[in-house]
């Protein structure tokens, strides 16, 4: 009779630990399935839209144009109607939960105001890593978006430097005239990607302009949506100058071959959400040293839909050719 209620109870153990071994695997089930395809990775990933603070490296702004930036909370802008709008604007692979959809969605928003954009006079400051040169230059700036035309006047360094480009026009190539002595060899005509043209330079001419320089963070955000470990801050309180403007600083922790740059900075204007900058940081070359500034491209004095006409644009103005 003993070993007969040993037995019973024994089945009625072995049952209750059956049926909670299938419920727990039913949930994992669901869990693993239900789980979006960026957050998949064996790897840590963040827990938040609103990520602890990277190491103090990764918050040194540029010295020579440094944002006076005071974190006041995350400000996602998803009840403002602009950003609203831009919400269906994200693509099919980037999870609704993934930390850049905020950031996307604001920077969504700031496309849609340089859409009304058709052309405009702006001081552009270009500072690259090229090579192991880093090379500045400062310039005044026309710009039509239709068709695509760009004349730059450098100031410094060659100041004097004129480059004027049409797209469709002069046989499709840049037109450089030097200035001072150099100026006695003429207009010099390049392609656009020739290696002289390159040469002080880490994207070609045809990539210039406000718009561009937004739908690269844009669209180098839209393929970072496919995976993980990336913290997001906002800084809606920067300063640039004595400009306001909100900052959005995606930093990437770890390198991985999928991730371009280690940090990001993207800065609008406060109030239009209109791009003035943009920063790309590559990874630190060793552990506890400030990551190294690849690219800066910022835009001021920007004088929006000034009617600039094909005369603007005309090498004849400027004593080209």
């Amino acid at each position: 009779m003993a070993m007969e209620r040993f037995s019973t109870v024994a089945r009625d153990r072995s049952s209750r630990t059956c049926g909670v071994l299938a419920v727990f695997t039913a949930c994992a089930i669901l869990l693993t399935v239900a789980a979006p395809v960026w957050a998949q990775s064996p790897r840590p990933r963040l827990k938040s839209i609103r990520p602890q603070r990277p190491p103090r490296q990764a918050q040194r702004s540029d010295s020579e144009l440094s944002a006076d930036a005071q974190e006041s909370g995350v400000d996602s802008g998803t009840t403002n109607p602009r950003t609203a709008a831009a919400e269906s604007e994200l693509p099919e692979h980037v999870h609704p939960s993934h930390p850049l959809v905020p950031a996307l969605k604001l920077a969504y928003a700031s496309r849609n105001t340089v859409r009304n954009v058709r052309d405009y006079t702006a001081h552009f400051l270009k500072k690259e890593l090229v090579g192991n040169r880093y090379i500045t230059h400062s310039m005044d700036m026309k710009f039509r978006e239709q068709p695509f035309s760009v004349y730059l006047r450098f100031r410094e360094p060659h100041d004097g430097r004129q480059v004027l480009y049409v797209n469709g026009a002069n046989n499709g190539q840049i037109l450089v005239q030097e200035a001072g002595i150099k100026a006695l060899a003429g207009t010099i005509p390049l392609n656009p990607t020739d290696p002289l043209a390159m040469s002080e330079n880490r994207h070609p001419i045809t990539e210039i302009g406000i718009a561009n320089m937004l739908e690269a963070v844009i669209q180098q955000w839209e393929s970072d949506g496919r995976y993980g470990e990336v913290n997001v801050e906002y800084f809606p309180k920067a300063k640039l100058g004595d400009f306001p403007v909100r900052v959005i600083r995606t930093t990437h922790p770890t390198r991985r071959r999928q991730f371009k740059f280690h940090m990001t900075q993207l800065y609008l204007d406060d109030q239009s959400l209109f791009p003035v900058r943009v920063e790309q940081f590559d990874w630190p070359p060793r552990e506890g040293a400030p990551p190294p500034q690849v690219e800066l491209y910022m835009y001021s004095k920007v004088n929006t839909n000034q009617g600039l006409t094909n005369q603007d644009f005309d090498p004849r103005q400027y004593r080209l050719r």
